[in-house]
């Protein structure tokens, strides 16, 4: 059969799978399955990959040594080799054999078929176009109160009792397609070390936001709204993921305020992999967003998030969102965009351009981001740092999320690096991350009248005190930043003197520091467990504005925590030593 003549070329007669899918390889390989029938290929690939797959423990991601056994890694191998080997063929059709081996990581990264930009943007944010735009019951008397969220990841088919607080062998474990345990006590409603956000915890979190008082102004969700069982998702599950969501404040009554929501790198079906071009992703661009965010959008919203999933918003008459993707310039991850390496549908271009027209107008913006600094590809990272810089006098902060523990940089200027700037703020995703985080929220305070940002509480429930006892199951406030912190304010000027403060050792830094690195994983793990001088020199993002105490040493470790469970199927194929895989296995 043609399929296994395939297959057979992807693995047995290349000499480099000893150690590695050699580049060449792979090349040789894609060109022989060019002129194939694509479900023939995709037969091939599912049927080397996955018992390749399951032997290599799902590439680290699986084990079989735990109570569920062997299941752990044939359930896991099985549903990412077919969801994978589907990206892989739409990477081979679009980019051709050099794009496809370069794109996951087997050949070195493709030369950009062009430059960076576009010579011109490729869609364009008009925001003096506010047809459809809703009179939001908060603008007539506002509370200068908003909520910022991020990476709920939300396990919709959690299931209670199944095993969650021992790890199953699986990233994300209390799913109901678990095998039994046998008598073993298992998870409580409110969630376990291994799994993702409950319903349960969801609701406690939409309920805590419905009795907030104030009432806020506005809500931001700044993207990962699906749990981390990327093996198991489709284009449904994930559209159904963003419409529960919105669904769930429409009826806690937040229809008539600003709910302005983003993409993260989980939206995407497989994850992380937004395609170019992106009419394969129109399923998302054109349905998903639409339907589940429709309620909020302007006219204009709609129309430049089909064309891109990027968009402006008003939050307040003078105040205004403005929405990027950024998991389009996710290195690494990314498949399509590693194998070209542009921004072709010229984001950065209608970025500036908005912020123009938004200068010219008078309003101040919120840049809201999935992804921080120093997670995206470093071309783009620059550039998007060197237009805030730009235009600094409208933009009052940028919100972020992927990082599940909370996140702050304070920008300065890159000419002298002693002006603060700007300060990009995550708020910290929804936990545990293997018991290392309870979930969150947070409450910014702002001035009504200049937009700036004074203040801001964090909001907490503790899942393990809630599955002991249900009283706990709510979130409460467990700071403010002011007071917690020793602020006079939350400026970029105050953050960066509070973070060089650490690089020493008063005792007033000590007491601020300790404090600090406590809010950071919402108190689930100890002040030791961070790294102060990272921190601090994080905060003052000194790989790209060097400072003296830091040199040009960030923190490094983004998060940890933040399965890319998105390699499998090309990692199982180049990290095979063909000479050790089990004669049962041999596609031979």
């Amino acid at each position: 059969m043609k399929s296994l003549a395939v297959a057979s070329a992807l693995t047995w007669p290349f000499d480099g799978y000893v150690k590695k899918l050699k580049c060449d390889a792979c090349i040789v390989a894609a060109e022989l399955a060019r002129p194939v029938p694509r479900e023939w290929t995709k037969a091939a690939l599912v049927g080397v990959a996955t018992p390749a797959c399951e032997y290599l423990n799902g590439t680290g991601w699986c084990s079989k040594t735990t109570l569920l056994g062997d299941w752990s890694c044939a359930d896991l191998c099985q549903g990412m080799m077919n969801t994978e080997a589907d990206v892989l063929l739409d990477l081979l059709e679009t980019h051709g054999p050099s794009g496809m081996c370069g794109g996951v990581g087997v050949c070195p990264r493709p030369q950009p078929a062009g430059p960076p930009e576009p010579a011109t943007p490729v869609v364009k944010s008009d925001l003096s176009d506010l047809r459809g735009e809703k009179q939001w019951a908060s603008w007539k008397k506002p509370s200068g109160t908003f909520v910022h969220f991020t990476d709920l990841h939300l396990q919709l088919d959690y299931a209670a009792g199944t095993m969650g607080d021992t790890w199953c062998g699986q990233p994300v474990c209390c799913r109901p397609e678990q095998p039994p345990l046998n008598g073993t006590e298992g998870v409580g409603l409110y969630g376990g070390e291994f799994c993702d956000m409950t319903p349960t915890v969801f609701k406690a979190m939409v309920d805590a936001i419905h009795k907030l008082d104030p009432r806020p102004d506005f809500i931001i969700n700044t993207g990962d709204d699906p749990a981390h069982v990327v093996w198991e998702q489709t284009h449904a599950s994930q559209t159904e993921h963003m419409r529960n969501v919105s669904q769930s404040f429409f009826d806690a009554g937040f229809g008539d305020v600003p709910f302005v929501q983003i993409l993260g790198n989980h939206e995407a079906h497989p994850v992380d992999q937004y395609r170019v071009p992106l009419s394969l992703d129109n399923w998302l661009y054109q349905g998903a967003m639409q339907e589940a965010w429709g309620p909020w959008l302007t006219d204009d919203a709609k129309r430049t998030i089909g064309s891109g999933g990027i968009y402006t918003q008003r939050l307040m008459p003078g105040l205004r969102a403005i929405v990027m993707h950024t998991t389009q310039y996710e290195s690494g991850d990314n498949w399509f965009f590693e194998a070209d390496a542009r921004d072709t549908q010229g984001q950065m271009l209608w970025f500036v351009d908005a912020l123009e027209q938004a200068r010219q107008r008078g309003e101040k913006v919120l840049v809201l981001r999935h992804h921080p600094y120093g997670s995206m590809d470093k071309t783009f990272s620059d550039m998007i740092r060197n237009a805030t810089e730009s235009y600094n006098d409208i933009i009052i902060a940028t919100l972020v999320g992927h990082v599940h523990v909370a996140w702050l940089t304070a920008l300065r200027d890159r000419a002298t690096g002693t002006k603060a700037l700007s300060v990009e703020y995550g708020p910290g995703g929804s936990g545990p991350d293997q018991g290392t985080l309870n979930p969150t929220f947070r409450v910014y305070k702002y001035d009504t009248s200049t937009y700036e940002l004074l203040d801001y509480d964090q909001y907490a429930l503790d899942y393990r005190a809630a599955n002991k006892d249900a009283s706990n199951g709510v979130f409460r406030k467990i700071l403010s930043a002011k007071s917690e912190f020793e602020l006079k304010d939350i400026s970029a000027a105050e953050w960066s003197r509070v973070a060089k403060s650490w690089l020493g050792n008063t005792s007033q830094a000590n007491t601020t520091w300790e404090r600090f690195a406590g809010a950071v994983t919402r108190h689930r793990l100890p002040a030791s467990s961070q790294n102060r001088r990272g921190k601090a020199c994080q905060i003052l993002m000194a790989d790209s504005t060097p400072t003296p105490d830091c040199g040009t040493s960030g923190d490094a470790s983004i998060d940890a925590s933040n399965m890319q469970l998105g390699k499998v199927l090309a990692e199982s194929l180049t990290h095979i030593d063909w000479t050790r895989v089990p004669k049962q296995y041999s596609i031979v």
